[in-house]
């Protein structure tokens, strides 16, 4: 029987970003990373293609900047 103090987890933990910069800002700025004093590697999935993540994500922020132009000429046009 082992004791509890001898268990050691060596499984994997996945994390999402919702865009690919946001991940490799985050490697850039733990480069040392410890998770309960232990040292933990971090790799990227170079596997995936986020062109058509990014591609959407840029549409949808130029949407909302959009928006955001529309409704500040509104306010300033109502003074």
């Amino acid at each position: 029987m082992a004791r509890e103090s001898e268990h050691r987890n060596l499984g994997y933990c996945f994390l999402t970003f919702s865009h690919s910069d946001e991940a490799r800002v985050m490697l850039l700025r733990n480069t040392n990373p410890y998770l309960h004093g232990v040292q933990i590697q971090i790799d990227l999935k170079s596997s995936v293609d986020h062109g058509e993540l990014d591609f959407n994500f840029f549409i949808n922020k130029a949407k909302n900047d959009s928006k955001l132009v529309d409704e500040i000429a509104r306010l300033r046009s109502a003074k």
